[in-house]
């Protein structure tokens, strides 16, 4: 009868056995295999030991391990280091660790990517050597370090051009609620650089802002290297001048120019039809913010969802919305109902500059819901008509319409989230205020890249048209929750 196996002969073979299922399967130190098999140092030094016999492992001072190369091994996995580092960078490069942002510690960054300490320094001074971060004291920071502008730098400060058709077009993209987020952190980021913003406007009655092509050029060739670049909003020249301008603007392609699509409607730009290298669109990913929504009721047990839209063709792309809405029902096993709002006092709350009429929007829908002796909800008939079909939540085409809808409910005594779930897109600051859960378009993240764009101080994916795709997520606030069975 053979010997019974020992401990770390046991570890061994294991250790073997896991080589040779799995070619990338890398232990990084004996810190690591003690919290794996649950036993002591000298226990695995004596496994490591078996394995060093066999050539498959290398033991270094302070319990470092290397391996073997194995058939098979990937070169990014032979390399705990390189590993460790093409992970930060991409977190770095999509806007999860920010410009800026304090590192993890090391202790973190060894239990969560199962490493030793060594490799994360290697790493980190690779990310260094590359100027990802930066070292701020005794803290590893994101990014380049910021820097101090002075007085007696303020004429040498670098310059970004903001392309818009007039100052009302100006005014109220940085004004809108709907683009605040990217606005904020597009702002604030370049003011931490000491990157001023300079308007060109196609429509100015100002003479001290740019408003032809030639001026532009004449601008662009005397700042030289203190030009950044421009952004662009959604407005653009509706004539052949438009190439004109990009090629003036990006400094003959030398210079990126971000266009901020934040509507989604103007896919066709793109790098090769421009014959722009450094063009980049930034803009909301529309299918996966609707299908976000839909899968989130349908994870909560709603079937019957109600999607009401106007007959307006101004609201076109919110037919398209709910074209998507029915797609992504289809691969939840939901239904959507569709109800066009008919009633004049729906759109009250289209645009910011009605927000003042809020009051009066619910007066009219208080006047409605009480006009007769009838059930509640029937001086509504357009919307009401989606709980007769049995919706248990409502679909908002964007964040002002689905507040109507909560005021219509607190009016017809439909308490929410208990009789009717509510969920919109946009999440604009007024949706915190009245407990709306939203979908939010990542629109800060994107302001913060497309920054970064202009500063240059870290790498930003895009796919080789350069489009930059904001990521969707769900705002969860109280206007959801489970359906209520109604008899």
């Amino acid at each position: 009868m053979s010997a019974p196996q020992r401990l770390f002969e046991h570890i061994a073979a294991e250790i073997e056995a896991a080589l040779g299922r799995d070619a990338n399967y890398r232990p990084a130190s004996m810190a690591i295999l003690s919290d794996d098999f649950g036993a002591s140092r000298s226990t695995l030094r004596k496994a490591v030991a078996i394995l060093r016999r066999k050539a498959l492992v290398r033991c270094f001072q302070g319990g470092r391990l290397q391996w073997t190369d194995a058939p098979g091994a990937t070169p990014d996995h032979l390399s705990a280091s390189r590993r460790l580092a093409a992970a930060l960078r991409e977190q770095i490069s999509t806007g999860q660790i920010q410009s800026g942002d304090v590192l993890p510690k090391f202790s973190y960054l060894m239990r969560i990517y199962r490493v030793s300490k060594a490799t994360v320094a290697q790493s980190l001074r690779h990310l260094a050597r590359g100027k990802l971060i930066y070292k701020d004291g005794k803290r590893w920071k994101a990014g380049h370090e910021s820097p101090k502008i002075g007085p007696q730098r303020s004429v040498l400060r670098q310059v970004i051009f903001f392309f818009v058709r007039n100052e009302v077009d100006w005014t109220s993209f940085f004004n809108d609620s709907f683009t605040t987020p990217f606005t904020r952190d597009f702002r604030g980021e370049l003011e931490r650089f000491g990157i001023r913003i300079k308007l060109v406007m196609l429509d100015s009655g100002s003479s001290e802002i740019m408003q032809s092509i030639e001026q532009v050029r004449s601008a662009v060739s005397e700042l030289g290297d203190q030009y950044r670049g421009a952004l662009m909003s959604d407005i653009w020249p509706k004539d052949k001048t438009l190439h004109h301008w990009l090629h003036v603007l990006s400094h003959e392609g030398k210079k990126p120019v971000v266009f901020f699509d934040s509507v989604n409607r103007a896919d066709h730009f793109r790098r090769s039809t421009l014959s722009i290298p450094h063009f980049y669109r930034l803009f909301f990913d529309e299918p996966t913010a609707v299908h976000t929504a839909i899968d989130y009721l349908a994870t909560r047990g709603h079937r019957q969802i109600g999607f009401p839209t106007f007959s307006s063709r101004v609201h076109q792309w919110a037919h398209l919305r709910l074209a998507l809405a029915r797609n992504a029902a289809l691969e939840r096993d939901c239904v959507i109902e569709h109800a066009v709002l008919r009633e004049r006092f729906w759109d009250r709350m289209r645009s910011p500059s009605s927000q003042s009429r809020i009051w009066y929007l619910i007066r009219d829908i208080q006047k409605a819901v009480k006009a007769n002796a009838q059930p509640a909800g029937a001086g509504t008939p357009s919307l009401h008509s989606l709980l007769t079909k049995g919706c248990t939540a409502l679909v908002g085409i964007n964040d002002r319409m689905a507040m109507q809808y909560l005021w219509w409910a607190s009016a017809a005594g439909i308490k929410i989230p208990r009789d009717l779930s509510v969920i919109s897109f946009d999440n604009i600051p007024e949706a915190e205020m009245q407990g709306l859960t939203s979908v939010d378009f990542g629109f800060g993240r994107l302001g913060y890249l497309a920054a970064h764009l202009f500063i240059r101080d870290i790498p930003v994916q895009c796919d080789k048209e350069g489009n930059i795709p904001g990521k969707c997520s769900i705002i969860e606030r109280e206007s959801v929750g489970a359906p209520r069975h109604r008899t």
